[in-house]
């Protein structure tokens, strides 16, 4: 993690959604919805970004995330149901 990132916790439900439908990239994301206005796109530090296998467990389900931001992704550190 860069020096500079400070971690942060962000609660809400873990779901999956088709993005980038119709072209060669198309495949599921997972999502962090806090709230109907506050949707961040996950990613879990040092997994594969098109497969998310460590974050497919938690689909549909409330979580406690810990990271940090970078571009407009969470990178998420830990994860707790």
């Amino acid at each position: 993690m860069d020096e500079n990132k400070s971690l942060e916790t962000m609660n809400g439900t873990i779901i999956f959604q088709d993005v980038n439908i119709g072209s060669k990239s198309e495949c599921r994301k997972p999502f962090l919805y806090v709230s109907q206005d506050d949707v961040v796109p996950l990613f879990m530090k040092n997994s594969n970004p098109f497969e998310n296998n460590e974050l497919k467990e938690f689909d549909g389900k409330q979580v406690s995330v810990t990271g940090y931001r970078s571009d407009k992704k969470f990178i998420v550190t830990e994860i707790k149901l």
